[in-house]
């Protein structure tokens, strides 16, 4: 056996061994000997005096094959790495598309969540507002206190706290207003007899 076939040989076991030629430079590991001269159908002393007798000319050829074998799984790796790679123009490419998708969810949400909301006060008829004269507004009013149903009175809160900040009594007056169909409040003069207001034909 030439002393290259006897490194190939070795520098195979060793790798199967997960050893590296430093581990020889003293003294070899345990088991190695016995393993090679299995796989290389010798006998174990003849291997250990193989390497005794030319260990100075062996360890320089094995350092070389773990060398080469290192070096070419680092430029595998490379490629590998570089053939994954994403490019500066591909990430922005995908990071449009990722906003995209995410405008178009939140914009999809929205939509389904305003379809499904109830109509607010603000977005309903309201009755004209009490206009002022001097320090005082027009027209009359009257204290209420009254009991309701506690599912009704918290629809009622929520509504005017959402869209007529938390005005209860222009609030009460909108409910009252449209339920007795928009009559014309205290504070609205009324029409001269045979003619009709433009905002009586309108209720009409």
């Amino acid at each position: 056996m030439t002393i290259q076939e006897f490194v190939r040989r070795l520098a195979k076991v060793m790798r199967q061994k997960r050893l590296v030629p430093q581990d020889l430079a003293v003294r070899a590991p345990k088991g190695l000997w016995a393993a090679f001269a299995e796989a290389a159908a010798m006998k174990e002393a003849t291997a250990r005096s193989f390497w005794s007798a030319r260990k100075d000319e062996a360890l320089p050829l094995l350092r070389g094959i773990f060398y080469s074998v290192a070096t070419k799984e680092t430029v595998k790796g490379d490629k590998r790495a570089k053939a994954g790679a994403i490019t500066r123009e591909e990430t922005a490419r995908l990071m449009q598309e990722l906003e995209t998708r995410l405008t178009k969810m939140v914009n999809d949400k929205l939509r389904a969540a305003l379809a499904t909301r109830p109509p607010s006060v603000e977005s309903r008829d309201l009755p004209p507002a009490t206009p002022k004269e001097g320090k005082k507004f027009k027209g009359s009013k009257e204290d209420l206190r009254v009991r309701i149903d506690s599912e009704l009175w918290r629809l009622l809160d929520d509504e005017c706290a959402r869209d007529l900040a938390g005005n209860m009594s222009r609030c009460l007056d909108a409910v009252l207003w449209r339920y007795y169909g928009r009559p014309r409040l205290s504070f609205e003069e009324p029409e001269p007899k045979g003619r009709r207001a433009p905002e009586d034909i309108d209720r009409a």
